[in-house]
């Protein structure tokens, strides 16, 4: 496996954020182009190797760290610690801002201000020649004035709008003809006042900060010739506002030759703008408006275009239907509240808004027959799973009804992510959650989620919209207040043994002044029981127990509840031949157990007649009643039964309640346990002590 050396040597190390990489490519090949050579990931990364040990090599072989500053930057511990690294080991840090952002506090004490170049700015190309010229001569660089050319500032103008450039390519034509023919050509009289400033003069259009940034940008730029001339002007700083007929206002310090404004997100498009431009030095200042159709069909164009590309960003990020939930029934655990997202990042209503048509959820992955759709909030509630919104956070709400619930997301342009499952977070047994029944049918859902372990319960509503108050009685005319959570309202720390005896449960809903009172079934006690009958299913080894005369309940491991959730039990020699104790039956047992006793009868009367010492060595379980000195040939001459006890159902004021008992040296027995509900355990096997 190859690895880099000490003489493994680079001019600059580019270090951007994850989603700035095309981004830096593109400054990579310019730079390499050039005749620099970079370090950049995941390019320059060997195979196989340690990646944080790869990227301090990198740092480390190279002259200088050129920083890709966006507003990605700031989310990207990566970009932080290289750019530490390059600090500490004394290399050269330039930094090149692709967008009109503020350095992050994290790196303000690092990076030098002398040392950071504007890509939109009209001198970024002498001073990216200023970075590659200083690193190929292995010397620093502080970033002074410079002077460019008016014809030179002309053509980056015009490079950047088709109409610009039709002008210059004329404006040369004409000045080609014009001095082949030996004429002398007039040069126009060049704007020396702010006044002089004609809404012509500028172009106004939307675009991205750069390629799939989903940020656009208003932007001014001279076209006029009068302005190209005019280099004070041009270079000159103003105070620039825009006022768009919808309300919004911004504003911003600019240069004449580059005027934007970030584009907030608004409730409405705006038909015209008004760029009002004031001079700092002599107080002229100048109102520019600009039409309707024009300006609202390019933010309509351009926001059309960053929705698109936002839209495919963010589909991609949850295509996995990537998430992360918390319980928001306290200790309870069986309501959950899910964020989609990485913990930390949760993704913001105002972007899911933008991509996400439905969630749809169910207990399994086949038929998610719960269907929430973000555009109707008619649509934000079905059995208990609802949306629930606060600011502009978004939770949905999943009642965990079994330990595993299945999820997954529709896109607005009908794509649809992976089914994600969900697990309950935390404590799980003796856990449940149940959706009561209502009287009145428009009622709204209602939880009642328990811990048996804990003896604590919470009510949960899910979804309600537009109430100013939510209260919940247990008795009459004893209302108590609920928790607001966005459309949610929650009370928690409920006693569940207060809950056991209340009948109905009562929600008081106030709507504008109006209140609106609903009448639950409190279903809890069934809801206990079924909770109750699932966790000895899961523990029903422990419940009987087997020793040398007999298996039984014992008063430690069972109590009178277990037992009744018990409907018969089945006992055999073997797994495949069982018989049930509550019929009573036994005879298929008996057969099988005389059987053997036959067949080690015989084994023990030979082996008589061969020791004369009369002592037993019989390998087949343990003897019982030595004491008694009977000998074992007398014990197995007589028929062996095994004996179900009349009162094994009951355990009250004994010790324990025998289930059956056997008078044959057993080494194992086998069990399955009906249950209440109908259903069987497996078959288990309990030895015999």
């Amino acid at each position: 496996m190859s690895e880099y050396t000490q003489t493994d040597k680079f001019d600059v190390f580019v270090s951007h954020a994850g989603k700035d990489k095309e981004l830096a490519k593109d400054i990579c090949r310019t730079l390499e182009n050039k005749g620099l050579v970079c370090w950049i990931a995941p390019r320059n990364v060997i195979a196989g190797n340690s990646y944080p040990e790869e990227i301090l090599r990198g740092i480390e072989g190279s002259t200088a760290l050129l920083l890709v500053l966006t507003e990605n930057t700031q989310h990207s511990e990566f970009v932080l610690n290289e750019v530490e690294r390059a600090k500490s080991y004394g290399k050269m840090i330039f930094t090149i801002r692709f967008e009109d952002v503020p350095l992050p506090k994290s790196m303000e004490l690092i990076l030098s201000s002398n040392h950071w170049v504007d890509a939109w700015e009209m001198d970024y190309p002498e001073r990216l020649e200023q970075i590659v010229s200083g690193l190929k001569n292995k010397q620093s660089v502080s970033f002074e004035p410079i002077n460019t050319s008016a014809l030179t500032k002309l053509a980056r103008v015009a490079k950047k709008n088709v109409i610009s450039i039709a002008i210059l390519v004329i404006l040369l034509g004409m000045v080609a003809f014009f001095a082949s023919m030996y004429s002398p050509v007039p040069m126009p009289d060049f704007y020396t006042e702010l006044s002089e400033v004609q809404a012509d003069d500028l172009s106004v259009s939307v675009k991205e900060a750069y390629a799939g940034s989903g940020k656009l940008y208003l932007q001014f730029q001279p076209v006029a010739t009068e302005l190209y001339g005019a280099t004070e002007l041009l270079t000159g700083q103003y105070q620039a506002h825009a006022d768009f007929d919808n309300g919004v206002s911004l504003q911003q310090v600019v240069s004449l030759a580059n005027i934007r404004f970030e584009l907030p997100e608004m409730d409405s498009l705006p038909a015209s703008v008004t760029l009002t431009l004031s001079d700092f030095t002599n107080d002229q200042s100048v109102s520019l408006t600009y039409d309707l159709p024009q300006l609202s069909a390019i933010i309509s164009v351009g926001e059309e275009t960053a929705i698109t590309k936002a839209a495919q960003r963010l589909i991609q990020q949850l295509a996995s239907a990537n998430h992360h939930c918390f319980a928001v029934d306290g200790f309870v655990t069986r309501v959950q509240g899910c964020k989609f997202g990485s913990m930390g990042m949760a993704v913001k209503y105002s972007q899911l808004q933008k991509v996400m048509d439905y969630v749809a959820i169910g207990n399994n992955t086949s038929d998610l027959q719960h269907k929430l759709v973000l555009a109707d909030k008619n649509k934000w509630s079905s059995g208990g799973f609802s949306l629930s919104l606060v600011q502009d956070n978004i939770d949905v709400i999943v009642p965990m009804y079994t330990d595993e619930m299945y999820l997954q997301i529709g896109f607005t342009d009908g794509t649809t992510s992976t089914v994600s499952q969900l697990r309950t977070t935390g404590m799980t047994q003796g856990n449940s959650v149940v959706l009561l029944a209502a009287e009145q049918r428009q009622a709204p859902d209602l939880l009642l989620s328990v811990s048996t372990n804990l003896n604590q319960a919470a009510l949960v509503v899910p979804y309600i919209n537009a109430a100013t108050d939510v209260q919940y009685a247990l008795y009459v005319g004893v209302n108590e207040a609920m928790q607001a959570n966005g459309n949610m309202r929650s009370k928690t720390g409920l006693v569940l043994n207060d809950l056991m005896s209340i009948g109905t449960i009562n929600l008081v809903v106030s709507i504008d002044g109006e209140s609106t009172t609903y009448e639950y079934k409190n279903s809890i006690a069934s809801a206990v029981a079924d909770l109750d009958l699932d966790n000895a299913k899961k523990q029903v080894k422990s419940l009987l127990g087997c020793g040398q005369a007999q298996c039984s309940f014992g008063w430690l491991s069972t109590t009178q509840a277990d037992i009744d959730r018990v409907a018969d039990i089945w006992v055999g020699l073997s797994a495949t031949e069982l018989v049930s104790v509550e019929e009573g039956d036994l005879s298929l047992l008996n057969r099988a157990i005389n059987s053997v006793r036959l067949e080690k009868l015989a084994a023990e009367k030979q082996r008589i007649a061969n020791d004369t010492e009369q002592t037993s060595n019989l390998g087949f379980g343990t003897p019982v009643n030595l004491d008694r000195g009977i000998p074992l040939v007398e014990r197995l001459t007589d028929e062996q039964v095994f004996k179900t006890s009349d009162d094994w159902r009951s355990i009250e004021n004994k010790r324990e309640a025998v289930i059956i008992s056997y008078t044959f040296p057993l080494e194992r027995l086998f069990f399955k346990v009906e249950w209440r509900d109908g259903t069987f355990s497996n078959v288990f096997v309990q030895e015999i002590n």
